[in-house]
């Protein structure tokens, strides 16, 4: 049996449903209907993986259907981690993502295509504009015992990403392997993983010993998840992933591959050619170093899941979803 089940469907129609509202809204406002045309593709092409998280956990806590108010909690988790992505975009100067040109980037043709001045300039505002458009609007969705729960998760977030960029431009001496697994805590584990399976479970009605003990699981299984991230950003198929192979490394990020790979060859990337280092990653079999990380942290995640204090099934999802997130593919 498939204890854990993806509602992108049911969360991808609510959310397509809500923008057309929220255009509807604000038909009379300037842009409106551009930006609500470019919003929804955007939003609906992920794979709705936290929003489906918060429904599982839900559903598993109290052998229950999800209500309309898990549905919206979901939805709007989703709105707000594409207002990320958005933002995120522009700080990584990323053109591609989800298989579809980034935002910024469809703004800055239009303003070629109309001959503006300061092309990147237009595109890059009103992209951040969009992305706060989103944000602002996913909090309509949230019932009051979640924003407080969402606000602190995302305030995580945020300060993640700006860890990310200060590593990004800071010399690899200075950088260690504990500034980037907090990075990925903050960035990453906060509201990919831990927010989700605490909004599931506050919903449920949940104690609070098992939302502390959901989120020090979700805490675990981001970091899993933001390595495997990684790896399929240096060796996976960029059809599948939706990004650029090699776009950390021209990006200067600073991920686990990046670190003990500087141990081994302190100037790998002294030239940041992408091939070069892919192939030094590979002499030196950097991937092997980093699996010896995460087979560490899968067996971490699995003692915590049989100390969960919930259902049996709720444990059989989280099993589910922890294989689903260490051999994917995309």
């Amino acid at each position: 049996m498939d204890h854990y089940i993806s509602y992108k469907k049911e969360i991808s129609d609510f959310i397509i449903s809500f923008l057309i509202q929220q255009q509807q809204e604000l038909k009379n406002s300037y842009l409106s209907q551009d930006i609500f045309e470019r919003l929804i593709p955007l939003a609906t092409s992920g794979k709705m993986l936290r929003g489906s998280l918060l429904i599982n956990t839900y559903e598993k806590l109290t052998k229950q259907k999800f209500s309309r108010e898990v549905l919206q909690a979901s939805s709007s988790l989703e709105l707000i981690g594409t207002s990320l992505l958005v933002h995120d975009d522009i700080i990584d100067q990323d053109n591609l993502r989800r298989g579809q040109e980034t935002l910024h980037f469809q703004y800055q043709q239009l303003a070629q295509q109309k001959k503006y001045q300061q092309p990147q300039r237009f595109g890059e505002s009103f992209a951040i504009c969009a992305g706060d458009l989103l944000f602002f609007s996913a909090y309509e969705l949230l019932s009051g015992k979640l924003i407080k729960l969402f606000s602190k998760q995302l305030n995580k977030t945020i300060l993640g990403e700006m860890h990310d960029v200060e590593l990004a431009l800071m010399s690899s001496r200075e950088v260690t392997k504990a500034n980037i697994l907090q990075m990925y805590l903050d960035k990453t584990s906060s509201y990919s993983i831990s927010l989700p399976l605490m909004a599931g479970a506050i919903l449920a009605q949940q104690n609070e010993e098992t939302v502390i003990q959901l989120n020090e699981l979700g805490k675990i299984l981001g970091l899993l998840f933001q390595i495997k991230d990684d790896g399929l950003g240096l060796f996976g198929d960029e059809e599948k992933t939706g990004k650029p192979v090699g776009a950390d490394i021209r990006e200067g990020k600073k991920t686990l591959y990046y670190y003990y790979l500087v141990q081994k060859v302190p100037n790998a990337f002294a030239e940041n050619n992408v091939d070069q280092i892919l192939a030094l990653m590979k002499k030196y079999q950097i991937s092997e170093l980093v699996e010896k990380d995460l087979a560490k942290l899968k067996t971490k995640a699995q003692q915590q899941i049989e100390e969960l204090s919930v259902p049996v099934q709720m444990k059989e999802m989280m099993l589910q979803f922890l294989d689903r997130i260490t051999n994917r593919i995309r």
